[in-house]
């Protein structure tokens, strides 16, 4: 497993269950992936954060699907509050940074899971017409997992 710098502001480091936690109740994130030409790319995703892994999909080709199949590592990253307080000339904020490896998930049942664990977070009300959409978008979507290998959260304060 890799090596990770310590955070310099330790006093603003959440606990790990802390950060878990900002996962489990951020509506989106962003995934940051190596680019084209060695420059970095980030792209806004939606996601489910189960089984200390990032689960998302997107289609089966284009860009993040080619990034991803070049180079699996990447970091993710959700901000949970960001309070601007211009009186103290700061904001309190929660974030959570994730460094992992990335792995497209090839069998059906557990694809599956990871689009029907989206939708009843993103959209429960209509989980019978998104499952025949699920069914209907089948062939041309893909589903990954981030597997966690290092975590950090970070708070602000005034």
């Amino acid at each position: 497993m890799a090596e990770f710098k310590h955070m310099r502001l330790a006093e603003n480091q959440m606990t790990d269950e802390d950060a878990r936690m900002q996962l489990e109740k951020a509506s989106h994130g962003t995934l940051a992936l190596v680019g084209d030409n060695g420059y970095p790319v980030t792209i806004p995703i939606n996601f489910v954060y189960k089984d200390n892994k990032i689960l998302f999909h997107g289609a089966n080709d284009g860009q993040k699907y080619n990034l991803i199949k070049a180079e699996p590592k990447a970091s993710f990253c959700v901000i949970t509050k960001d309070d601007i307080r211009p009186e103290f000339i700061t904001s309190l904020y929660e974030s959570t940074v994730v460094f992992g490896t990335v792995r497209e998930i090839k069998d059906d049942e557990a694809r599956m899971d990871v689009l029907v664990s989206i939708l009843e977070k993103y959209m429960p009300q209509v989980m019978e017409s998104g499952k025949k959409y699920i069914q209907d978008a089948w062939d041309a979507v893909a589903c990954f997992e981030l597997d966690i290998e290092h975590i950090t959260g970070k708070f602000g304060t005034e």
